[in-house]
């Protein structure tokens, strides 16, 4: 047997640098012939596989034939069919870490990299056959269910090539784009229904039939919730279908007979009576017309209308007159009842019935008596009033005897319909109250009630006679009772002495001491009882000073030492207030004086300053003095009131000693300074002698002469006197004329006379300067440019029937304008309408008013532009004008499109561009980047039949996309379902929710770029073994020390690790 005894040959070994092991492991010195490997036992040795040191085993068995090679110590494990093929079909040089370790290097790619290069996506190393297709759709994001699960791949993702599986988006349009087209039965193009197959079809299903439909426009409920859509459907074309009843139900209308719809002139719309029930009922008709309650609503239509539903009554006695002849309780016919049964009846039923007996109201006991009892059987003619049913009931009562006490036969009167014994009698006549309702009608009517006496004395005169205290008979009291008596009981009684109200000590006494037992001609006078009193008083003795005997003057009645003298004839105030009553009338209340000289008269003829009998003051002491003091005095010089200057003279100086006669106008003290007046010298100039009309009395020098006769303004202000006057202050002028009638005759621009303005200069001159001139041009005001020709170039000289309107002036330029020709336009000759008085350009045509206001770029363009026939029936329509601009838009062309020729529906008045077509009322409604495209950049092939999904615009940049290769990754061409409308970047792939997360966990930021873990630009593989730590094998190794089936491979890695966590 021979042993390898472990010597290292040092010749280069064939199988490179990586493999390290003793050639004895495997070769024997009879030749380098590879022995068998068999994989039963492992043997001892060292091998660095693929530049990893890694430890490896084998061992050579006894008859040094074969070797045992343990090929899962490599980074690829010998699975399935990968165990029995020769180790040459991989190993195709003698260095065996050359062998690729990808699928793709040993086995051809038969589908063209439709499907990628990693085979362990679909295939294992059992067999070629596939069997999780279900797992790889669901990873895509489309599962297959239903029709889809029992199809070939082929009829999916084949292109003529059984091998080869293209990329078919997930949206179900991209397979079944020709079904849609083609289906007729609805025409799901003509109907312009959703692409989205979902939204009608079950993908869950094995068929086109659905029971989704989205039929909320017309809900399919009860009798419409059929399964055959061509029942209503019958054209084929589902747009078509009308909702209303009568499309469908026409026949059902015409063949109905119970009610004959036609003949009753019923609605068509089905829905006004039916529901979508089964069988059309139950129905509820809208028996408006004759509102069905009460138990018409339970008797069958025909009970009515007799089959009849045209004219059918909608009065009682249209239907129920046999039922109104054939009543005998009573007889509705003999009685002359209207036939509104509703009169008496409800609809409920016949009876109750409740006949509204207004002309006689049933209440209480009547309520409850038989007609019969009244009416007797003839219900014409009853009477109404209570005795034509009660005369018996009055003819027998007793208690009181109705008829001898001659009562009223209206019983209402005092009984109530309720009972007879209820008798309210209104004694209104004499109402009954205190002790009067408890008595008994007889004893007042004592068996007689005709002619009862209703005053006190005709019950009570006895009474009356027999009074004691007072004696009523002696007293002269009157009769009537009341006066003093209630009547609840005689006493107490409240005599009503209004003719002496009996207030304060007065209401204490007893009666007799004012009567002294005679109620006849007492005294109602204060000395007609106090005279005594009277006589005797001391403090003052009012006998001596006459005092009025009226005691009420000077005391009240509670007590007589609370006088108080009104002293009104002569009021006591100030000094008068404290002197005693004798100081003035010296004994004698009589005739005592109430004028000041009365007492004062020897206080005036002694006063000295002044000395009051020689100025001959008056002798009224409150003319300058006041009741407080005599001193200090004012005196009312109203005659002549003090002021100013005449405030600070003494009296002496206008009276001289003589207070008589004192004069009260000016010139009376002051006509020696006017006489001396010089500037101006005022009797030369005839001034009046009145010194208020020019000075005031502070000071001679303050004169203001009121020349408002001719208000003093402007010029005028500063003009002398005698300018105006000429030294004549008498009929001085007051007119612009009586002075400036020179200036106006010698003015020359404009000539006033020939012009014959008017002499008043006001008219047009101010008093400041003769200019400028401010004529008041209100016949024609005067603005802008009229403001400042001259008056000669409107007037031609002739100020007389001058024309105020335009065309009086300007109608040469009316007939000379030609841009436009106001002539031929028959423009108004008022130039106010379109022109201001600025300037001719300034036309300000209002073409608002107009069927067309000018807004936007319409405002630019000359008149003419849009007027070149005239102005009259001009077009406002776009097309009018911009036919030639419709025609010649190529992009888009409006023509081929199809575009309406109503050019507003796009483009706005200020420009052409940008227009503003409202795409979001078509199925692609235009948001974020797609707002800014041009239109033809989507419409290249005309604005019709344009596609709406992302591919149809975007392959190219499908294609052409590399970071990453949409392309090669098979990513789906549904742009939207990681791309949004806005931009391109960033998109929305959600590679954590679908494949493996790289946003989130152990991966989140340890990565820039895609092709870091896609090496080679390739998304349908990825490596993790090249990246981070993961590229140590010696260490990836180590660390999975142990791990069942553990591999050196990227997808082992994805396989144990799907989440990317340990």
């Amino acid at each position: 047997m021979l042993l390898f005894t472990g010597l290292r040959v040092s010749a280069q070994s064939p199988h490179g640098d990586a493999l390290e092991i003793d050639c004895s492991q495997c070769h024997s010195p009879a030749g380098w012939t590879n022995p068998t490997l068999i994989w039963s036992e492992k043997v001892s040795g060292a091998i660095k596989h693929k530049g990893r040191s890694r430890q490896v085993e084998g061992k050579v068995t006894s008859d040094s034939k074969s070797v045992v090679f343990d090929h899962d110590s490599t980074e690829f494990l010998l699975d399935g069919v990968h165990k029995v093929v020769d180790c040459k079909s991989c190993h195709s040089t003698m260095v065996f870490d050359q062998a690729p370790m990808q699928c793709i290097g040993c086995h051809s790619d038969v589908h063209s990299m439709t499907l990628g290069d990693d085979c362990a996506r679909c295939h294992t190393p059992q067999s070629w056959l596939v069997n999780n297709i279900p797992e790889l759709h669901e990873q895509n994001g489309f599962p297959l269910f239903g029709s889809h699960a029992n199809l070939s791949c082929v009829e999916c993702h084949g292109d003529g090539n059984s091998t080869q599986f293209n990329r078919v988006g997930n949206d179900c349009i991209s397979c079944h784009r020709t079904d849609f087209m083609n289906t007729r039965a609805p025409d799901h193009n003509v109907g312009g229904f959703s692409t989205d197959c979902f939204e009608c079809h079950d993908p869950i299903g094995t068929g086109w039939n659905t029971n989704t439909v989205d039929h909320s426009f017309f809900p399919l409920t009860m009798g419409h919730a059929i399964t055959d859509c061509n029942q209503c459907h019958t054209t084929g074309v589902f747009s078509d279908a009308s909702p209303e009843c009568v499309s469908c139900h026409l026949n059902d209308f015409n063949s109905t007979t119970n009610p004959n719809h036609v003949l009753s002139g019923f609605s068509t719309d089905c829905a006004t009576c039916h529901t979508t029930n089964v069988g059309w009922t139950p129905v509820s008709f809208d028996h408006a017309v004759y509102p069905l309650v009460g138990s018409h609503t339970t008797v069958s239509c025909d009970a009515c209308h007799n089959g009849n539903y045209t004219n059918t009554p909608n009065t009682c006695d249209g239907c129920h007159l046999p039922d109104y002849n054939g009543s005998t309780n009573p007889n509705h016919t003999a009685a002359g009842f209207a036939t509104d049964c509703a009169t008496c009846h409800n609809e409920t039923a016949w009876s109750p019935s409740s006949y509204d007996h207004a002309i006689y109201p049933l209440t209480n006991s009547h309520a409850t008596v038989s007609c019969d009892q009244c009416h007797n059987g003839n219900y014409d003619n009853t009477p109404n009033t209570c005795d034509g049913c009660h005369m018996t009931d009055y003819s027998s009562a007793t208690n009181p005897n109705h008829a001898t006490a001659g009562f009223p036969t209206d019983c209402a009167q005092c009984h109530d319909p309720t009972l007879w014994t209820n008798a309210t009698f209104d004694h209104n006549i004499y109402p009954l109250i205190g002790a009067h309702a408890t008595t008994s009608c007889d004893a007042c009517h004592n068996g007689n009630y005709t002619n009862t006496p209703n005053t006190c004395d005709g019950c009570h005169l006895p009474d009356y006679n027999g009074s004691t205290n007072p004696n009523h008979t002696a007293a002269g009291f009157v009769t009537d009772c009341a006066t003093c008596h209630n009547e609840t009981a005689w006493s107490p009684s409240s005599y009503d002495h209004a003719i002496y109200p009996l207030t304060n000590s007065h209401a204490t006494v007893s009666c007799d001491q004012c009567h002294n037992g005679n109620y006849n001609n007492t005294p109602n006078t204060c000395d007609g009882c106090h005279m005594t009193e009277y006589n005797s008083a001391a403090n003052p003795n009012h006998a001596t000073a006459g005092f009025p005997t009226d005691c009420a003057q000077c005391h009240d009645p509670t007590l007589w030492t609370n006088a108080t003298f009104d002293h009104n004839i002569y009021p006591l105030i100030g000094a008068h207030a404290t002197t005693s009553c004798d100081a003035c009338h010296n004994g004698n209340y009589t005739n005592t004086p109430n004028t000041c000289d009365g007492c004062h008269l020897p206080d005036y003829n002694g006063s000295t300053n002044p000395n009051h009998t020689a100025a001959g003051f008056v002798t009224d002491c409150a003319t300058c003095h006041n009741e407080t003091a005599w001193s200090p005095s004012s005196y009312d010089h109203a005659i002549y009131p003090l002021t100013n200057s005449h405030a600070t003279v003494s009296c002496d100086q206008c009276h001289n000693g003589n207070y008589n006669n004192t004069p009260n106008t000016c010139d009376g003290c002051h006509m020696t300074e006017y006489n001396s007046a010089t500037d101006p010298n005022h009797a030369t100039a005839g001034f009046p002698s009145d010194c208020a009309q020019c000075h005031d009395p502070t000071n001679w020098n303050n004169a203001t002469f009121d020349h408002s006769g001719f208000p003093l303004l402007g010029a005028h202000a500063t003009t002398s006197c005698d300018a105006c006057h000429n030294g004549n202050y008498t009929n001085t002028p007051n007119t612009c004329d009586g002075c400036h009638l020179p200036d106006y005759n010698g003015s020359t621009n404009p000539n006033h006379v020939a012009a014959g303005f008017a002499t008043d200069c006001a008219t047009c001159h101010n008093e400041t300067a003769w200019s400028p001139s401010s004529y008041d041009h209100a016949i024609y005001p005067l603005t802008n440019a009229h403001a400042t020709v001259s008056c000669d170039q409107c007037h031609n000289g002739n100020y007389n029937n001058t024309p105020n309107t335009c065309d009086g002036c300007h109608m040469t330029e009316y007939t000379g304008a030609t841009d436009p020709n106001h002539v031929s336009a028959g423009f108004p000759t008022d130039c106010a309408i379109c022109h201001d008085p600025t300037l001719w350009t300034n036309s300000t045509f209002d073409h608002n008013a107009t069927n067309f206001p000018l807004t936007g770029s319409h405002m630019g363009p000359s008149c003419v532009t849009c007027h070149s026939n005239g102005y009259q029936g001009t077009p406002t329509n776009c097309d009018a004008c911009h036919i030639t601009d419709y025609n010649g838009t190529t992009n888009p062309n409006h023509v081929t499109a199809g575009f309406p020729t109503d050019c507003a529906v796009c483009h706005d008045v200020t420009n052409w561009a940008p227009a503003t077509y409202d795409h979001n009322a078509t199925n692609f409604p235009l948001v974020g980047a797609h707002v800014g495209v041009s239109c033809v950049s989507c419409h290249a092939n005309g604005y019709t039949g344009t596609p709406t999904d992302c591919n149809a615009c975007h392959m190219p940049d499908y294609n052409s996309a590399n970071n990453p290769s949409h392309s090669s990754a098979l990513f789906p061409t549904d742009c939207t379902m990681c791309h949004n409308s806005n931009a391109w970047d960033p998109s929305t792939f959600n590679h954590d929710g679908d494949y493996f997360p790289i946003y989130s966990g152990r991966h989140d930021g340890e990565w820039n770029t895609c092709v870091e873990c896609h090496t080679g630009g390739n998304y349908s593989t990825f490596a993790c073994i090249n990246c981070h730590e993961h590229n140590n094998q010696n260490q990836v190794n180590n660390d999975h020390s142990g791990v069942n089936g553990y591999t050196y491979t990227s997808q082992a890695c994805f396989n144990c690790h799907p989440d990317g966590n340990n």
